[in-house]
């Protein structure tokens, strides 16, 4: 999936959160509540799930007309699904690059350059140091 969509699909779902507000406040108004303008709120809360969902396919939907939004859990779940997929589409492109290169550097090195990390060897002397060395001693003897 590319970047695109999935930062299209993230501004449709903030809208949703935004109009999603709009409607939690008319319905907190019960009977005192501008029914019209519920009405619309509901309708572009469809609209938008609509969209949503032609950008992201969900599987549950597959045989069946999706549902529109109605809660900020289910705008949660899916927030938390595209940064998921972001992390996939960051990654394969990391992968695809380290693939592609492997015989200039290291892909192991091409990954650790890609997600600006730097590897340094430890100085014997430092508490982490021998918190490591304990660790690795002890889970050697413990295989044993």
């Amino acid at each position: 999936m590319k970047k695109e969509t999935i930062v299209d699909a993230r501004k449709i779902l903030y809208e949703i959160i935004e109009i999603m507000k709009e409607n939690d406040t008319l319905v907190a108004r019960g009977v005192n509540a501008d029914f019209e303008r519920l009405a619309e709120v509901k309708e572009n809360i469809a609209a938008l799930s609509s969209r949503y969902y032609e950008f992201i396919p969900i599987s549950k939907f597959l045989n069946q007309m999706p549902t529109p939004f109605a809660s900020q859990a289910e705008l949660k779940e899916q927030y938390d699904l595209l940064e998921s997929l972001d992390s996939i589409e960051q990654t394969s492109k990391i992968l695809l690059g380290a693939l592609v290169r492997q015989q200039e550097m290291n892909p192991i090195d091409y990954v650790h350059h890609a997600i600006n990390s730097i590897i340094e060897p430890l100085d014997k002397s430092t508490p982490e140091y021998e918190l490591i060395k304990k660790y690795v001693d002890n889970t050697r003897t413990s295989q044993n």
